[in-house]
């Protein structure tokens, strides 16, 4: 969508390698690069916008260029929901993700992923952060603050008619940990209509839908 003409200028439809629809959940998408990045299970799948073949007017399609599986650094069944890029402390593109649970007694994590200069993903963490299990629900995160001594994080939570919500969470830098930061705590920034999914940090703030 071009934001300065108010036109749609492309449409992808997503193909897998063998030619067949691609009928995943997409439940979040993030573009780096030449590549779109969608989340599919412990896997992300890629798809190279270069090597789309174009259908009708706007419309093309795309087969998966590769999938990765991610780590997860020892944490069972996680499966994806969202995606988005954001900077941390060293002004790197990290790709962060999280897992959708409506658990109210099993935590999740958020994870931080290094977009290389490819526009691929090296499938190692650099980042996961604990999230307590009160905090489930999650349809989205984006990185507030980000500094040498704490990562604040913004998640958005929703599911069905019910309220929605986004929470802020701030870790606190840990040398004894494997990924250095510790949840410190925890408060609720927004509460609001139902359906708030993604998020994402602009210049002049934060966008959700």
């Amino acid at each position: 969508y071009n934001t300065a003409t108010n036109l749609v200028t492309d449409v992808y439809h997503l193909k897998n390698s063998n030619n067949s629809k691609f009928m995943g959940h997409v439940g979040g998408l993030a573009v780096s690069g030449d590549y779109l990045i969608v989340p599919d299970g412990s896997k992300l799948r890629y798809f190279k916008q270069g090597d789309a073949t174009p259908l009708s007017g706007i419309e093309s399609e795309v087969k998966t260029a590769f999938t990765t599986s991610m780590d997860f650094g020892g944490t069972e069944n996680y499966k994806m929901s969202f995606l988005s890029i954001a900077k941390d402390r060293a002004n790197r593109d990290i790709l962060w993700t999280g897992q959708f649970s409506t658990s109210t007694s099993v935590a999740s994590h958020v994870l931080g992923y290094q977009v290389k200069s490819d526009g691929t993903v090296d499938p190692v963490p650099l980042y996961q952060f604990y999230v307590p299990a009160a905090v489930n629900k999650l349809q989205g995160v984006t990185v507030l603050e980000a500094s040498y001594d704490s990562y604040t994080l913004l998640l958005s939570r929703s599911y069905g008619n019910n309220t929605s919500y986004i929470n802020k969470l701030t870790y606190i830098r840990d040398e004894s940990l494997p990924y250095k930061y510790a949840y410190n705590s925890n408060r609720i920034a927004f509460e609001g209509p139902a359906g708030l999914e993604d998020l994402h940090a602009s210049a002049d703030g934060i966008w959700s839908l």
